[in-house]
């Protein structure tokens, strides 16, 4: 619907200009200056609708205001050639002339940010989508690692997916260097960025469990587990004294309180003589 209105909106226009230039063509003077403000302002409230619209515009209305402003850039420069001379004459009439210059500047500037926008975006979904994959075949070279690790026959097989895993995370890597920066220029898709942000935490994490994973006699791997059964029992009762303390604390606070609003009830009750 709004791609219709700005096809008969540029349409309007088009012929509006037309009977513009044929009328100017046939009088053959110059017009007044009241003709020119309008004019001008005419010139003004097209772009000011462009840059109105521009920044939610479709790629297809996107490239289309493109087209039209390149059309309008040219009526524009035909007409302030027939009217320099007056211009450079009239302060009021150049303030509007250099007002408009810098508008129509801005609506260059902003549908080419439009236009990079949709190129961006798609590179970006593709990047994405790349990450989610990456994360898919590390589910699987983890189970693998934690496969070549537990037979000395392996290690061979476990170093080859080590040396695949290097390159894997560098390309990983570059994807989200890339996801990183079109974030940083385009605020517009900030929503996914605790997603991109997690999908290579999580990337990161496995990487280094392949990175560590290494063959182990059955008896080595036995102790290494009771020591981390012991490292969280070590935790859990450092946790279970803090939170003794703090209970003893919040108990003697209690009673403390308490003792006092016996004393100040004792002191109402006998009352020194």
């Amino acid at each position: 619907m709004i791609r219709i209105y700005l096809l008969l909106m540029f349409f309007l226009w088009g012929q509006a200009n037309a009977a513009s230039m044929r009328d100017d063509s046939a009088v053959g003077t110059e017009p007044d200056l009241i003709e020119m403000v309008n004019v001008i302002q005419d010139f003004m409230d097209r772009i000011d609708l462009m840059l109105s619209y521009i920044t939610e515009a479709n790629n297809k209305d996107a490239n289309l205001c493109k087209q039209e402003l390149g059309k309008l850039s040219l009526r524009w420069t035909k007409y302030y050639l027939s009217i320099e001379n007056i211009v450079l004459e009239e302060e009021e009439v150049l303030n509007m002339v250099m007002l408009l210059n810098d508008r129509i500047k801005e609506l260059e500037n902003s549908i080419d940010r439009r236009l990079s926008f949709f190129r961006q975006n798609e590179i970006f979904q593709q990047d994405l989508v790349s990450l989610h994959d990456f994360l898919k075949e590390y589910d699987e070279m983890e189970k693998l690692a934690v496969s070549y690790s537990l037979t000395e026959q392996t290690a061979g097989q476990l170093e080859d997916l080590k040396a695949r895993e290097e390159i894997l995370f560098e390309d990983a890597s570059v994807k989200f260097g890339s996801l990183k920066s079109i974030l940083n220029e385009f605020t517009e898709l900030s929503d996914t960025k605790d997603e991109i942000e997690q999908l290579f935490a999580d990337i990161s994490v496995k990487s280094q469990k392949i990175k560590s994973a290494e063959y182990k006699p059955f008896l080595e791997r036995i102790k290494d587990y009771l020591y981390s059964l012991a490292a969280v029992a070590l935790l859990l009762m450092f946790v279970n004294m803090i939170q003794t303390k703090i209970s003893a604390a919040k108990a003697l606070k209690k009673n403390a309180k308490a003792l006092k609003a016996l004393q100040k009830q004792n002191s109402e009750e006998y009352p020194t003589i």
